[in-house]
């Protein structure tokens, strides 16, 4: 009978161990997959910042790239045309010099 109670209480108490040590172990494990977790949460995160960061440097970079294109247009445009006039009021310079000419020459003659 003694000896059957001291079993029980060894037996019980290994079970208490055992139920203790199974609860540290599911403790630890709880915790490592919940930081796993957090760790791919972040990364996530970090991953998306990124990628807006990139699609507003983007944006920024074509707008300003656009805007130095159209003013390169806009002068280039304005060079092409003062050149024009230049040619345009020399020729009309000349014709003026060559009529001048021809009505002074008719008038002398």
């Amino acid at each position: 009978l003694f000896q059957g109670a001291v079993r029980g209480m060894i037996l019980r108490n290994g079970i208490a161990r055992m139920d203790s040590a199974c609860c540290e172990i599911q403790r630890i494990w709880r915790g490592y997959r919940s930081h796993v977790k957090y760790v791919i949460t972040i990364e996530n995160i970090v991953r998306v910042q990124c990628l807006v960061r990139m699609r507003h440097c983007k944006k920024a970079y074509t707008t300003r790239q656009t805007a130095a294109s159209h003013i390169q247009e806009s002068y280039r445009t304005w060079r092409l045309r003062e050149a024009e006039q230049r040619k345009f009021r020399a020729a009309m310079l000349l014709q003026s010099v060559v009529r001048g000419m021809g009505v002074r020459r008719k008038h002398d003659i």
